[in-house]
């Protein structure tokens, strides 16, 4: 999260430390992420994961994948 929404803050929070303490946080990491998302279109992020080495994808409608370059290949 530090890298790619650029929350250096979040990574350093004793109360994220854990994967156990994550998860008990679920819901709050979630809202967090939603709100940083919505700032910037996907292509921004796309390529905020990419250098940070995030693994990523674009969810898409049914009819969004069928018109989609890789269904067109």
């Amino acid at each position: 999260m530090s890298q790619v929404i650029d929350r250096p803050d979040l990574s350093a929070a004793a109360v994220y430390a854990s994967v156990p303490d994550r998860v008990r946080r679920r819901d709050e990491l979630f809202a967090l992420l939603a709100d940083a998302v919505a700032h910037y279109p996907w292509a921004h992020w796309q390529a905020r994961m990419r250098s940070g080495g995030v693994p990523r994808g674009q969810l898409r409608s049914v009819g969004e994948a069928i018109r989609s370059p890789e269904a067109r290949a």
